[in-house]
């Protein structure tokens, strides 16, 4: 022990350590794993250990800062400086950090997943302009409340398009390192000169690389020998430079075999010679030769997780999920899937594995906005800078259990290899029975994972034990010939769930049992399910007043406790400003957000001092530290854009957005989208330049910015409202995105697709200026389910959206040229409530700060899951199970809204405050974070509100969105509401039963007290909206409803059936003039109503279908489907005599099977939940068809939330008949194409959805059909003019072929006379001479027109060339 300390008088025996621990013993049925573990530490292991410098010292952990995974710290930083140095102490401060090193993926401002890294040199002329890359910022301010090193590490992933070859990349990776070194004083000491997750190591790369480096006596290189930044700027430059360390692999698993006999071959040691570090990720497993394990402990080198997967999901929260727990039940406490305990997992495995000695976690700090790529995987949430709103993940916790009880890092690389008393990582003491896979697997099954760390000089040391699962488990540790001195006390210290009452974090890292060794020596540690615990002679704890334990000083938990972010004084504040951006919490004035880019209003940037530990003025300006500081005096190849700055609040996900001073007076400082022509280079994720900003919860507003083009082509911009991310690439993310180009072409859009377009030519009032270097002003406007779009000002389309998106942030587009925006406003609209005050994830049941305060509640009859998908709310969801199941929510607002993806099947009845508002309500259709329910109209009042579910479709509530008034109720109207009271009053209600009454009685009397003092009520437009909805409902439900769901087919143009059949009992039907009217889009659902009796209503669907159609094939259904069923019993003529099926010759219908997969965990009631997906690049249909023109449609599914270009095609006897191109992605996750083709001949159509030339997604197809052209409305009259000799003059020869399918009368009209056919049989030609009575006749038009018997038409005018 480091020192004495009061101990306990006797050892803990099993028992007794299940009581103090809290365990639950799992049911007896389950198998548990045997019992004890045995651990054994000896003075020889620890000793050899010691004379290993590099492959055994347990580095400890990093922060991974790429992929605009940083987008928003640097906005901590400026605008709450307290929470972002909070932050920085918290990881790198003290005696134990719990982060010592910060890697860089270097970009080159492209979209590398999450988004872009902005390029350091965007040309090869360019000084390296740090200040992009917030991970510079971040070493060096790290370094500031460090004690010991801060290391920094970078590699690349893409290029910018000026780097050509290795030496070019040499040199960028060079003088970036160099002006990171005199810019901020720390130096980059790790370098892969390769590029990141590549799947084959080039060994030549890192051998180059080490001796060009080592050979180095250049420094600095700039563009032209006059730079006056070449050469090193000092001789302490030039040794830090020469002392960097090279990086081989990240790989994405685990390197290749051969690479590692490279690495191990005793002939050959150039390799390893060049290699420092060894580095892979998302695998734990050693290569087939064990040459990792070799390299660490034969060889003396560095093995790492190079980039770690964080935790998934909130672990505050996650302790309501009930996925399975490995032991017959449900709950998995802190740990399962995505967890902080498998995190704990991936570091015992890695070790024992591959004697990994250090994990960099990806991203350990997740500062970008939530709904892209690999969101809610972070150990800290830091998305609300304008809040300065934190939360610290109990995988901090976790990885203390490491960092606080060793001493960890790295020894000095000369002299004794136990210099620095770095601790050791003890192979024979560590050991992991999980699989080595991407996670560990097993862990549910109870296997030991443990890693033993001990000093150098065996005075102590500290066993780290996960247990992942549902079982208690017994460690027996056994320590032979150490040096613990007279103390010999075990601590234990663990982490695990709140128990009920508790905070979220109140057992992170708490001091539970002292332990004596027994009489043989051995420490028995009983190790809770679902817990981390750390076992350790080190001396940390103290003994309170009741003979409980409790950190020393300095030691135990040391993360900051994040409140309830739902109370008043939650800390998780709107972002609402004042006019000038800066101020928050701003909510009396007619701005939510603005932005000038010239960022006047900001102060100079604020720095801890760590001689005194306090802020201070640093000195540095706003813009100076986020890019636009002027670059060394005398530096070449200046600028104003190289000097850009990043803007305050922006997350890119493709492209640069950077303010930018301009010479126009009147702007100043522009966005400007830094990104043109020939700069664009590689990208893992596609897409146009976008970057988004603001609050996720903004809702109703306005938001407007000035647009101006550079020269260059293929220009357009835009601005997005409503955006929630959905994508990995953030295309197509906004409900409502204006798009328009420099000629003043538009297209409003709903999530990529068109709504509504046009030029604004086409609306002179919009007075738009066309061409380049012209200022005009984009605007879009979300209000409730309308969308309206402005240019300069004037309304040029509006659209109302069936299923709208309630909330969102703004994004900003362009294509991949110099595009300025400026003078960005968000501001409300009248009379609307501009944001929700939160957002609550569905696993959000208990109060952070008190366990047993309730704040979602569910009934029994719901599946509450963890590990979900990146586009989900913090990765969960909450699924009904029954019909029946209730969700409910106490709150102070008018609204509630359900967010989630559904498919809109689900029917809710809704109470508040025990009183019906609602019965059998729909749900929307919505995609991942998208709106599926809206409740809005309540009183502004203490309300609780539930939701139960009718039938058995599934609810998901991934998230509910809480409104509270914050709008003016005087600008409401509320003559809808007080129509719709009108028509209430006008029922008798005498004829209906109580339940009835009461509910259409209960809606009146909320809408008759917004109408009375609206003020009062807290009404809002949205609420008199939703108010006169109900009453309309209500009305609508006092008769009775029979819903039989699929119920046929219809044509385009057929009549909706005469009969319906409810419970097997056929009814005639009268539909209501509102179905009779509908339109018909094929291929959709037509949802109708009608009256069977005057007190009982049918409501039903039908699919719509051309009524030429000739297959209808569901994929992936097998022999039938209720879509497929119900085409074929209006349509028997179909030409699929099943669902689908695959093709078994040449000539047969079908899908092509090789490769192809049936898609499982389908609806079959939702044609676009089945579907086919191939492994390779080619999925193929067999279709025979006879001779005509057709249309093919097929319908596509994104099931797994990616990007998914390609392309479809129709070809016949080896003739590419038709193509198109499909756009599927995880906002866009339902696509439907057309393609148009004529068959001359009979044959047998090949039908091709491919990936190739499109992406490198496997294609996908959910249905298709195919169909003739449906019949045309007008007559089809086929008219021919030639000339005759009669005599000496000319005759006009007029003939007229009947081509439609109606007998009709035909007349033609010439300067020569007319005629008149009558009856004219379909097929038959008629004709008609006319005599000139001249030899020549000049050129003329003969009018040609006919009515055909069912009443179709034909009026053409027909052109003849001069004669004679």
């Amino acid at each position: 022990m480091h020192a004495l300390r009061p101990k306990l008088v006797t050892a803990l025996g099993a028992t007794t350590a299940l009581v103090l621990l809290g365990c639950v013993v799992p049911p007896a049925a389950s198998a548990a794993p045997e019992d004890p573990v045995s651990v054994t530490i000896t003075g020889s292991d620890v000793a050899a250990a010691a004379q290993n410098r590099n492959g055994l010292t347990f580095k400890g952990f990093g922060v991974l800062s790429a992929n605009s995974t940083s987008s928003l710290l640097m906005d901590y930083k400026a605008e709450h400086p307290e929470k972002y140095w909070e932050l920085l102490e918290t990881l790198f401060g003290g005696a134990h950090p719990i982060m010592n090193t910060v890697k860089i993926e270097m970009g080159n401002d492209r979209n590398t997943s999450t988004g872009p890294n902005a390029s350091t040199m965007r040309s090869r002329d360019e000084y390296p302009n740090v200040q992009r890359e917030p991970g510079f910022q971040l070493a060096a301010d790290a370094q500031l409340v460090a004690e010991g090193d801060i290391h920094l590490s970078i590699l690349r992933w893409a290029t910018p398009t000026w780097v050509t070859n290795k030496s070019d990349e040499y040199i960028w990776f060079k003088n970036t390192a160099l002006a990171a070194y005199r810019e901020y004083g720390i130096m980059v000491d790790s370098i892969n000169p390769d590029y990141n997750e590549t799947h084959d190591p080039d060994e030549g790369v890192f051998i180059d690389f080490s001796q060009r480096l080592a050979a180095d006596e250049a420094g600095y290189e700039g563009a032209t020998a006059e730079d006056p930044n070449n050469g090193f700027a000092s001789a302490e430059e030039r040794e830090l430079f020469h002392a960097i360390r090279t990086i081989a692999g990240d790989t994405v698993g685990t390197p290749p075999t051969d690479f590692g006999d490279r690495l191990t071959d005793p002939a050959d040691a150039s390799l390893r010679d060049a290699v420092d570090i060894v580095g892979f990720h998302y695998s734990s497993a050693d290569d087939a030769n064990g040459n990792l394990t070799e390299a660490a402990e034969d060889l003396d080198m560095e093995v790492w997780n190079s980039e770690g997967q964080a935790t998934f999901s909130n672990s505050a929260d996650r302790p309501h999920n009930d996925n399975d727990n490995g032991a017959g039940g449900p709950g998995t406490g802190i740990g399962g899937t995505g967890g902080p305990l498998e995190m704990g997992n991936w570091i015992t495995t890695g070790f024992d594995a591959a004697r990994r000695t250090m994990t960099i976690y990806q991203p350990a700090i997740g500062s970008f906005y939530d709904g892209f790529q690999y969101s809610s995987k972070e150990l800290v949430s830091a998305r609300d800078p304008w809040s300065g709103w934190l939360y610290y993940d109990a995988g901090l916790a976790v990885l203390q259990h490491f960092t606080q009880f060793a001493d960890l890092g790295w020894e000095n690389p000369t002299g004794e290899p136990d210099a620095n008393d770095i601790w050791r990582a003890i192979p024979q003491a560590s050991k992991s029975e999980l699989g080595r896979g991407n996670p560990p697997s097993g862990s549910g099954a109870g296997g030991a994972s443990y890693t033993t760390l001990a000093a150098p000089d065996a005075s102590d040391f500290s066993t780290v034990i996960i247990n992942d699962s549902s079982y208690p488990r017994t460690y027996e540790i056994t320590a032979e010939e150490l040096n613990l001195g007279d103390d010999a006390t075990m601590e234990v210290w663990e982490t695990r769930a709140a128990d009920d009452g508790q905070p979220y974090d109140a057992n992170y890292l708490s001091p539970i049992a002292e332990v004596q060794p027994g009489e043989s020596g051995v420490y028995t540690i009983e190790v809770a399910p679902r817990s981390a615990v750390t076992a350790t002679t080190l001396d940390l704890a103290e003994t309170t007043g009741d003979g409980g334990l409790q950190p020393r000083d300095g030691a135990g938990n040391r993360l900051p406790h994040t409140p309830e972010y739902t109370a008043e004084d939650g800390g998780r504040d709107v972002l609402d400003t004042d006019a000038s951006g800066k101020t928050n919490r701003v909510t009396d004035d007619d701005v939510i957000y603005a932005d000038d880019f010239d960022y006047e209003e900001e102060g100079a940037i604020r720095r801890y001092d760590p001689e005194t530990g306090e802020l201070t003025d640093s000195g540095e300006g706003y813009l100076e530290s986020r890019g636009a500081k002027a670059k060394p005096e005398g530096t070449p190849g200046g600028g104003a854009e190289r000097e850009g700055a990043t803007p305050r609040y922006t997350n890119d996900t493709n492209g640069a957005f950077e303010s930018v001073a301009t010479r126009d007076p009147e702007h100043g400082r522009v966005l400007r989208q830094q990104i043109g022509a020939g700069m664009a280079g590689s990208a893992w994720n596609a897409g146009d330049p976008k970057t988004t900003i603001g609050d996720y919860r903004w809702a109703n507003y306005t938001a407007s910015v000035d647009v101006l083009f550079e020269p260059g082509s293929g220009r357009y911009a835009s601005i997005g409202a409503r955006e929630q991310g959905g994508t990995a690439n953030g295309q197509n993310v906004s409900a409502a995105e204006l798009r328009v180009d420099p000629a003043g072409a538009w297209t409003l859009m709903r999530y990529g697709t068109a709504v509504a377009s046009g030029n604004a030519a086409d609306t002179p009032e919009a007075t738009f200026q066309s061409g380049d270097n012209v200022w005009n002003t984009l605007a879009v406007r979300v209000a409730g389910d309308t969308y309206t779009a402005f240019i300069n000002g004037v309304q040029v389309a509006e659209y109302v959206d069936p299923e709208p998106q309630a909330a969102g942030r703004v994004q900003l587009g362009s294509a991949f040229t110099f595009t300025q925006f400026d003078n960005l406003t968000v501001t409300p609209v009248d009379g609307f409530t501009p944001y929700y005050s939160d957002v609550i994830d569905g696993m959000h049941q208990s109060s952070w700060d008190d366990s047993s305060d309730k704040v979602v509640a569910f009934d029994e009859q719901w599946r509450h899951e963890n590990g979900q998908g990146m586009f989900e709310w913090q990765r969960t969801r909450s699924i009904s199970t029954a019909a029946g199941a209730t969700v409910s929510y106490t709150f102070t607002g008018t609204g509630l809204d359900i967010i989630g993806s559904n498919s809109g099947d689900a029917r809710l009845d809704v109470t508040v405050d025990g009183k019906p508002v609602l019965r059998d309500a729909d749900t929307m259709k919505a995609g991942t974070e998208r709106t599926a329910f809206q409740l809005r109209g309540l009183s502004n009042a203490e309300h609780t509100v539930t939701f139960a579910t009718v039938g058995d479709a599934p609810l998901n509530v991934d998230a509910i969105g809480v409104v509270k008034l914050a709008a003016d109720p005087s600008l409401v109207d509320v003559s809808g509401i007080e129509a719709a009271l009108a028509r209430a009053e006008g029922v008798d209600l005498d004829d209906y039963s109580d339940d009835k009454r009461a509910l259409l009685e209960s809606v009146a009397s909320d809408a008759r007290a917004a109408v009375q003092d609206p003020l009062a009520y807290g009404l809002d437009a949205e609420g008199a909206t939703a108010l006169e909805d109900r009453i309309d409902s209500a009305i609508e439900q006092l008769v009775d409803v029979e819903r039989i769901g699929l119920a046929g087919a219809v044509g385009v143009e057929r009549g909706l059936p005469e009969t319906v059949v409810v419970s097997d009992t056929e009814y005639a039907v009268t539909w209501d003039e509102a179905s009779l009217g509908a339109p018909r889009v094929p291929y959709e659902t037509l949802s109708v109503r009608g009256m069977i009796d005057e007190q009982t209503a049918v409501e039903a669907q039908f699919e719509v279908v051309p009524d030429g159609i000739r297959y209808y094939i569901d994929s992936g259904a097998g022999e039938t489907s209720p879509q497929y069923d119900a085409i074929r019993s209006t349509y028997p003529e179909l030409l699929n005599d099943a669902a689908d099926r695959a093709s078994g010759a040449d000539n047969a219908w079908g899908y092509l099977a090789d490769g192809v997969t049936v898609k499982g965990g389908t609806d079959i009631a939702d044609k676009y939940s089945t579907g086919l997906w191939q492994s390779g690049t080619d999925l193929g249909y067999r279709l025979p068809l006879e001779v005509g023109t057709y249309t093919l449609t097929a319908g596509f599914a994104e099931w797994w939330g990616v990007t998914r270009p390609m392309i479809q095609s129709v070809s016949a006897n080896g003739t590419e008949l038709a193509s198109g191109e499909i756009d599927l992605s995880g906002s866009r996750d339902r696509a439907s194409g057309e393609l148009t083709f004529t068959l001359e001949e009979a044959a047998t159509v090949e039908y091709l959805v491919t990936s190739r030339g499109a992406g490198t997604s496997d294609p996908v197809i959910s249905w298709l059909a195919v169909a003739s052209p449906e019949p045309e409305d007008t007559l089809a009259l086929e008219p021919s003019i030639t000339t005759r000799t009669l005599g000496k003059s000319l005759a006009l020869v007029t003939t007229v072929r009947n081509g439609g399918e109606a007998y009709a009368d035909i007349t033609v009209d010439t300067p020569y006379g007319s005629r008149t056919f009558t009856h004219v049989k379909p097929g038959k030609s008629v004709s008609a001479h006319f005599n000139s009575h001249a030899p020549q006749i000049p050129a003329g038009r003969v009018e040609v027109s006919g009515i055909g018997e069912d009443g179709t038409e034909y009026s053409e005018s027909v052109a003849y060339d001069a004669a004679g």
